[in-house]
């Protein structure tokens, strides 16, 4: 039975947690998959079932086989019920537990810190808590206004995927959608306050090295130079079709991707998203 440590990043879409789910997978403790969902959507159904029962099992990797995104893992499924069957789950946590692990060994790494990372978490974090898989949260926030100026740049593109983001293009929209993530974000870090651990995107673009060993600190881990060195095989970390959406994963980290929206949007455009969300910009400590 495999029974290690299991965290989840959470954050409102284009607000880094691709960014930080590479940064931590370069560790050599890490192991954050790309984004998937399984252990949300089929906690419903399987959350419940005796695994010490190999017919359970069977049907859960044959249910998980049939999810979103989970192609892009690459991983063999007859490998990895066997995989599960050898390490005898004893709940829902373990099983998912030995699919990260699994993944893990499809890398060649030996990681004993699992991650699981996918923007739309922050729309189920009820549903999160109630599962009890993860043994701690690590949540990534962004100023609103940014995360604006890159939703209004995807949204003109033409994205031939069947995973392209669909976004909201209107400011009033994007603010209230991303005020109303920052709510529940607090909201579900008050509850968990001492398993959670919140990062500032701009902090982990300014200052990588001290954001990113204070991380490392609260999971108890050394902190490694490696992990500033992301891009060099994002290529290969990441799934090649969610490049078109998230080609700057590839780069250095830039500064230049901070308070963008003093650039790209028009004053009234500011003052509207202030409007809406000026509460939960001041609740996070950026300047209205």
């Amino acid at each position: 039975m495999i029974d290690k440590q299991i965290f989840f990043i959470l954050g409102a879409p284009r607000s880094g947690t691709t960014l930080l789910r590479l940064m931590l997978n370069a560790h050599s403790s890490i192991s954050v998959p790309p984004e998937a969902g399984f252990s949300v959507w089929l906690e419903d159904e399987y959350g419940q079932l005796d695994y010490s029962n190999v017919d359970n099992i069977r049907m859960f990797t044959k249910a998980l086989e049939k999810t979103k995104k989970i192609e892009t893992w690459n991983i063999n499924f007859p490998d990895l019920l066997d995989y599960c069957i050898n390490h005898q789950p004893a709940n829902y946590r373990n099983i998912c537990g030995i699919v990260y692990s699994f993944y893990a060994k499809s890398k060649h790494k030996s990681a004993f810190i699992y991650g699981d990372k996918n923007n739309f978490y922050v729309d189920y974090l009820s549903e999160i808590s109630n599962a009890k898989i993860a043994d701690f949260y690590v949540q990534i926030v962004r100023d609103g206004r940014d995360i604006a100026c890159s939703y209004l740049d995807l949204m003109s593109r033409d994205i031939d995927s069947k995973y392209a983001p669909n976004l909201p293009t209107d400011i009033q929209s994007i603010a209230s959608k991303w005020s109303e993530d920052i709510k529940n974000l607090n909201s579900f870090e008050s509850e968990n306050q001492e398993i959670t651990y919140r990062v500032r995107y701009e902090d982990l673009v300014k200052s990588p090295k001290n954001t990113l060993d204070g991380l490392f600190s609260f999971m108890n881990i050394p902190y490694e130079s490696n992990v500033l060195e992301y891009h060099l095989n994002a290529k290969l970390e990441e799934p090649s079709e969610f490049f078109q959406w998230k080609e700057n994963i590839s780069k250095p980290i830039f500064e230049d991707s901070v308070r963008r929206f003093e650039r790209l949007l028009t004053r009234e455009q500011i003052e509207t998203f202030n409007s809406v969300a000026g509460v939960e910009l001041s609740k996070l400590n950026y300047t209205v």
